[in-house]
């Protein structure tokens, strides 16, 4: 009898643990982050994140803080569908003062991007796994890299990176928004010699949106975005 209960315990907790790993992010949510660069707070960030009837939009804003104020507000928007396969942006825009903005428009019927900064626009075929620079952030809440990696082809609109993420393991993850169970990854680079380290703490109550994000450069300069407030509609 006792066993009997035991085994019962574990699959229900099994079951819980799936059904959070599992878990959709919020229709609605924006999180707001401090970003610390070597213990000195150098900007705010507002991610808002949408989704729903098939179709998703991200808009995230960085101000700067202290000397960082003078670069002005940055704002990144992505829209597009949404499916089993996850986000598939259909438009993405980078603003900023005084410079053009970035974009990246994608054909998912003709299987083509167009990509266009300051006076440069080119048209090239699609990459695989084709996200841009604030939508993979919800790529990967919807399909986490638990068991395999996660890959994606990253475009900011002038140009496109390969980011491959693996799961370091679930932990508990202290910030200013709270305490939070998170599954940690990390970027793997590509060259081995590449000693910069990204990290990101995906937290479960928010269906694997960030609320950590770590940045430590070749030199050892350390960038960490955490969150400070979490507004549910």
């Amino acid at each position: 009898m006792r066993r009997s209960s035991v085994l019962l315990t574990s699959l229900v907790a099994a079951s819980i643990a799936t059904a959070a790993a599992l878990a959709a992010p919020p229709a609605r949510v924006e999180i707001a982050y401090e970003v610390v660069r070597d213990g000195a707070r150098v900007a705010e960030v507002v991610n808002r994140f949408e989704h729903g009837d098939g179709r998703y939009r991200v808009v995230e804003t960085w101000r700067g803080r202290g000397v960082y104020s003078l670069a002005g507000r940055i704002v990144r928007t992505s829209h597009g569908t949404v499916g089993p396969a996850g986000p598939r942006p259909l438009e993405f825009a980078d603003e900023r003062p005084r410079r053009a903005p970035s974009r990246a428009e994608f054909d998912w019927t003709a299987g083509r991007m167009t990509l266009r900064r300051k006076d440069e626009t080119r048209s090239e075929p699609m990459p695989p796994h084709v996200q841009d620079r604030v939508s993979y952030l919800l790529a990967l809440a919807l399909s986490p890299p638990q068991g395999r990696p996660a890959l994606f082809s990253v475009t900011d609109g002038g140009g496109v990176s390969r980011y491959v993420f693996e799961a370091i393991g679930s932990e508990q993850v202290k910030v200013p928004a709270g305490e939070y169970e998170a599954l940690r990854i990390a970027r793997r680079p590509e060259d081995a010699a590449d000693t910069r380290v990204t990290e990101l703490w995906l937290a479960r109550a928010l269906g694997g949106l960030p609320v950590r994000i770590l940045l430590v450069d070749r030199d050892g300069t350390r960038l960490d975005q955490q969150a400070v407030t979490v507004t549910l509609p």
